[in-house]
């Protein structure tokens, strides 16, 4: 009786030592490569956000040390914005309006400029979106929290 009541034990145990079957691999000539282009890796967490006050943009504007990102949508820049700003709306295309300003973002890091970026007012999160996208880039950016309404109701200069 003791030898019967082990042997579906010393079954599995004996089971659980032989090595299984392996699947088969595909051939080579049964691999479909990936034909896609690498995108190149980004600095992902590297840039900082942090927020500028009127009087120090305003500073920064007046003295060409800043790199101006409208955030708003085309039409509303079109209608006015912050003289020397370029136009990079948060909602069309933002990674690829990002890396045709790469460019000019490096070279304005490299001598010095804030990149500041703005939208319409205090309620507006276009800006936050962009800067975000820009700290995933590597580039730190300053956020004017009071926007295209804060600038011009302050009676600041406009285009």
């Amino acid at each position: 009786m003791g030898l019967r009541c082990c042997l579906p034990l010393l079954a599995l145990t004996v089971a659980a030592c032989v090595p299984q079957p392996q699947p088969q691999q595909p051939a080579a000539a049964n691999v479909v490569k990936n034909t896609a282009p690498e995108k190149p890796v980004r600095m992902n967490g590297r840039g900082k956000t942090f927020a500028i006050t009127l009087e120090n943009f305003f500073t920064k504007q007046q003295g060409g040390t800043a790199y101006i990102i409208d955030a708003r949508p085309g039409w509303l820049f079109a209608l006015g914005h912050i003289p020397g700003a370029v136009s990079i709306p948060a909602k069309i295309n933002l990674d690829a309006n990002l890396e045709k300003h790469e460019a000019g973002l490096a070279a304005a890091v490299n001598s010095g400029k804030t990149i500041v970026v703005y939208c319409s007012g205090l309620l507006c999160a276009d800006a936050r979106t962009v800067s975000s996208h820009l700290a995933a880039a590597g580039f730190s950016s300053a956020i004017y929290h009071g926007g295209w309404d804060g600038w011009k109701n302050a009676g600041m200069p406009v285009d």
